[in-house]
């Protein structure tokens, strides 16, 4: 079995760093969307814990 030299390694990082990066931009629109829709969740499920939890409701 032969190892790979540091060089191959940081090709192969960097390679999937472009790729990652273009598949991110091809669906920016859903990413958005997505961490709306989660950022929404949590805001409304905080709200819901605090409030069971205030003793003054």
């Amino acid at each position: 079995m032969v190892c790979p030299n540091p060089v191959a390694i940081g090709a192969t990082v960097v390679a999937g760093a472009v790729y990652v990066g273009a598949k991110v931009v091809e669906h920016w629109d859903d990413i958005e969307a997505g961490a709306k829709k989660v950022g929404k969740a949590i805001g409304e499920g905080a709200g819901k814990v605090f409030s069971a939890l205030n003793p003054f409701d």
